[in-house]
């Protein structure tokens, strides 16, 4: 009865774990990659990311650039006097990243963030949308990197975090 018993637990495991894994395939499955995030139209990539944790450190930020197959090009690394916000730093991050391509002469980005309320601001300014409210120091840095950016085929695109991480050791 006790070895029916173990038998049938046995059983149960086993199939809580192939339950498991399958979700876990199916997860991971799911996820796009970068190169479906992107536009069909753009070279390059490039992830940008800052580390921020109060208003007192500095913060630090990273960016990488990518051909569209997904070869590194080029990064850059720094840190800065304490940013106010959260959004200020990922704002400081772009536009030194849209800075940096732009002297460098690359073309055609997709400049991708996990800061999907920057993002969506500067896609709102670029199809000439209401922006809704956001603080003066927000707005002025994103009118900045739209500015910047000015007459670039740029694009801008939230991704999930799990893409950043590369930049995030930069950032750190």
């Amino acid at each position: 009865m006790v070895q029916l018993q173990i038998l049938i637990n046995g059983r149960k495991q086993l199939n809580k774990d192939k339950e498991e894994n399958s979700m876990r395939l199916a997860t991971t499955r799911s996820r796009p990659t970068i190169q479906q995030v992107m536009p069909t139209n753009a070279s390059y990539y490039c992830l940008v990311d800052a580390s921020w944790k109060s208003s007192k450190e500095p913060m630090g930020f990273g960016w990488s650039l990518y051909c569209k197959e997904g070869n590194q090009i080029i990064q850059g690394s720094s840190s800065l006097k304490p940013a106010n916000l959260v959004v200020e730093a990922e704002a400081i991050v772009l536009l030194a990243a849209v800075t940096q391509m732009k002297r460098l002469n690359y073309k055609d980005f997709a400049f991708m963030s996990d800061l999907k309320s920057m993002i969506d601001e500067l896609n709102q300014h670029l199809a000439d949308r209401t922006i809704r409210m956001v603080c003066t120091t927000d707005a002025a840095l994103v009118l900045q990197v739209l500015e910047t950016s000015k007459n670039e085929s740029h694009t801008f695109h939230n991704v999930s975090r799990e893409f950043l991480t590369h930049v995030d050791l930069l950032a750190k």
